[in-house]
């Protein structure tokens, strides 16, 4: 419903419905997701017949493809149908020596730490640093976001609050 929701914002003259069509929305298929129209163009040849052609956003995260027939169009649409992930296991796929801390901060916790960035983000001069989809609050080092690095250089105007001790302190 988000997708459809931001297709709907972004693409207002796309027309949305529950009948199979010759063109299908593909969401996360974008360029912002790190598909390229190659794979795309791959993997939409292994599974219909007919002949198509795709449509990519530049910076976002869909495509679009329309195929010559309508059952090439649900052929394909039932191929990219993925169920919804109940639970995923992280650990599976983690670096050799990470471990995977259950029930980190208690209940208790979180919520003194959800305030707490409410506050800073309310009563800090600079509000935190607004990114394109967040508020992201530093404290103890400024931060780069050309080389993802703390600049150790440059302390951040903020200390490391007391509540947040507890956690690199275990």
């Amino acid at each position: 419903r988000k997708l459809i929701a931001s297709l709907q914002k972004h693409e207002p003259d796309v027309v949305i419905t529950e009948q199979p069509s010759q063109n299908l929305f593909v969401a996360n298929g974008g360029l912002d997701c790190g598909v390229s129209p190659e794979e795309l163009r791959h993997f939409c040849a292994e599974h219909a017949a007919g002949t198509f052609d795709i449509y990519v956003r530049i910076h976002k995260p869909y495509s679009f493809v329309h195929f010559d027939s309508i059952q090439d169009a649900i052929t394909l649409f039932e191929q990219f149908q993925v169920p919804n992930v109940v639970s995923t296991n992280p650990v599976a796929s983690a670096p050799v020596g990470l471990r995977l801390e259950e029930n980190f901060v208690s209940e208790k916790e979180e919520l003194l730490l959800i305030q707490l960035a409410n506050d800073c983000i309310s009563l800090c001069p600079d509000g935190g640093s607004k990114l394109k989809n967040r508020t992201v609050l530093h404290f103890g080092y400024d931060f780069i976001y050309t080389t993802n690095e703390p600049d150790i250089e440059k302390p951040a105007k903020q200390p490391i609050p007391d509540l947040c001790h507890s956690l690199y302190n275990c």
